[in-house]
């Protein structure tokens, strides 16, 4: 997959993606993900299919950088090339775009803020006004990325909650 994403081959990531190749996996020498390549490698399309299948945001490379400054180096880099520059430019807009939306998907989950809280009566009051059992957290690198509030209340030992989940 960092392959693919370095050469700019759309096709081929969208054909290991569906072979569900992991997107978050680090390179071993300088623990780069896939997203990281696309951006080096000022390929937005990439960039932007990878973001829409679930990317994370928050991995450090093994250098300690974040996503945000692998994006800031790089813009270092491609200053003398304006071209260049948009580009990683309209990487970071689309990261950027990537981290609101997972923010504005947090703040319409009400269901599992009550899960998380362990909170039985607003777990069946969202429930009884047809808030959707499985509904999955976004992926921001936390403790939830990709889960159910079932999951959640079952890792949690929230019997009461796994109960009125099941039931819907």
């Amino acid at each position: 997959l960092h392959k693919a994403c370095q050469g700019g081959n759309l096709e081929c990531v969208r054909i290991l993606v569906e072979a569900r190749a992991f997107v978050d996996a680090q390179g071993v020498a300088n623990g780069h993900t896939a997203l990281m390549e696309a951006i080096w490698f000022k390929h937005v399309d990439i960039v932007q299919y990878l973001l829409d299948h679930g990317a994370g945001l928050g991995i450090n490379t093994h250098y300690g950088f974040t996503l945000d400054q692998h994006i800031e180096y790089e813009k270092n880099v491609a200053r003398s090339v304006p071209a260049e520059l948009e580009k990683v430019e309209a990487a970071q807009r689309a990261v950027e775009e990537r981290r609101a939306s997972d923010k504005a998907r947090i703040a319409f989950q009400p269901l599992m803020a009550a899960t998380v809280a362990g909170d039985v009566a607003k777990v069946r009051e969202l429930l009884a006004g047809g808030a959707n059992p499985d509904e999955r957290f976004p992926i921001v690198n936390s403790f939830n990325d990709d889960h159910t509030p079932l999951l959640v209340a079952s890792r949690q030992g929230y019997k009461d909650i796994v109960a009125e989940l099941l039931k819907h």
